[in-house]
């Protein structure tokens, strides 16, 4: 048998790492799940806000879909990089606030300029996505 070198190893692992990203992590647009697209605004107090991270995450187990709102509240998920939408079913939806912008190559999300107001930070909304397209307007009142 020949000897494994140092080159060998690291071709090894890196092509590991990608076999497990592309099938444990992103998946095969093959191995999808049905998905619906989904979009909406979010408001707090009646205004559109911006730089919300939504995430839909099903109740059922599976990956999560997130989208991050522009200046005018509105967001569109996003289930990979190549997928837009979310995984047909019931969803537990959250908001994570960010400040910073969206093309800030770094954003916080410690809360501490989060554009939602304290008393909404721990609210959830539950929403089923069907097939085809949803919209899921969020208000914070």
């Amino acid at each position: 048998m020949g000897k494994f070198t140092a080159s060998t190893w690291m071709i090894c692992l890196v092509s590991s790492l990608l076999c497990a990203g592309f099938t444990g992590c992103s998946g095969g647009g093959a191995d999808y799940p049905d998905l619906g697209t989904v979009s909406g605004v979010v408001t707090v107090d009646g205004k559109p806000t911006g730089n919300i991270l939504v995430q839909f995450s099903p109740v059922d187990g599976g990956r999560t879909a997130v989208g991050l709102t522009d200046a005018s509240g509105r967001y569109d998920l996003d289930y990979a990089a190549d997928a837009k939408g979310a995984a047909v079913g019931k969803h537990q939806v959250t908001l994570v606030g960010q400040s910073g912008s969206p093309n800030d190559d770094q954003l916080d999300l410690s809360g501490s300029d989060s554009p939602i107001p304290e008393q909404y930070r721990d609210k959830t909304f539950d929403f089923e996505v069907k097939p085809g397209a949803n919209t899921f307007d969020i208000k914070l009142e």
